[in-house]
């Protein structure tokens, strides 16, 4: 699903500036996808400190109260954290000069800078799996999850297809059922969060066109029934599935992993 290069947070951590991510052409639609392991006993000490400290106070005390809170709690921080590094780096900033807010349905959105910074965001954690996608079109939606029985029975089929999905889903072999509910659920949550819905919309009433798996940094493409102005790109890599979604065709998609020096 991701690409091997990597991006290095230094040592001086998520607060701090990161690399130079701006496409040398303004002009291009780009959507850039990063993979984080926010479960990384790499991310420790001063740089994880910094990370949990999200939008305000003192990272060292607010990312105690975060690692006190849970696995879960700490795994969103840190999520939230790479998101604000990343932000930075596209707008070049330090990661502590972003700071992000909620809009309508609770979508993500950047306080400052502001909207005059022309990037739209997404980020969805599943577990351990935490990705993040920054584009240049006007919205982008994310999903990550890991196709498994434990999560995905197919018990679970009925609330979560469409009546036409549903006949696709009869048709598939047993073996087959759970990895495909896996890749369905994503691309509807990652549709949801590109229009802007979320989970307010009943997601039986969102079809998807058969997901196939998909490699690569382009992965296979997906249609949603009803918005032909959605753009669905499917990523796969072992049990490990995820959809993006656009509102307009990306000229350029790119997939890193994000590791702490």
């Amino acid at each position: 699903m991701i690409a091997a290069q990597a991006i290095r947070v230094p040592a001086t951590g998520l607060a701090g500036r990161g690399p130079d991510l701006r496409p040398a052409d303004e002009a291009l639609r780009f959507v850039a996808v990063y993979r984080v392991d926010c479960d990384a006993a790499q991310w420790s000490g001063r740089a994880a400190l910094r990370a949990l400290g999200g939008d305000a106070g003192s990272g060292a005390d607010v990312g105690a109260r975060a690692t006190q809170d849970g696995p879960r709690r700490r795994r969103k921080a840190l999520l939230r954290a790479c998101t604000r590094w990343l932000l930075g780096a596209h707008l070049g900033l330090r990661g502590d000069e972003v700071v992000l807010g909620r809009g309508l349905n609770g979508r993500p959105r950047l306080e400052r800078p502001g909207a005059d910074a022309r990037l739209a965001f997404s980020t969805s954690l599943c577990g351990r799996d935490g990705v993040v996608a920054v584009s240049s079109c006007a919205t982008v939606g994310i999903d990550v999850e890991r196709a498994g029985p434990d999560r995905f029975p197919r018990h679970i089929a009925a609330h979560l297809l469409h009546r036409h999905e549903m006949e696709s889903f009869a048709e598939l072999a047993y073996d087959e059922r759970t990895a495909w509910l896996a890749r369905v659920w994503a691309c509807k949550e990652a549709a949801l969060k590109a229009l802007g819905l979320g989970l307010d919309r009943d997601p039986r009433e969102v079809e998807i066109g058969r997901p196939q798996a998909g490699t690569g940094a382009a992965g296979a493409r997906f249609t949603i029934a009803g918005e032909p102005a959605l753009d669905g790109h499917l990523l796969c890599e072992g049990a490990l599935v995820c959809a993006l979604v656009t509102r307009e065709p990306a000229q350029r998609i790119t997939c890193r992993r994000l590791r702490p020096c």
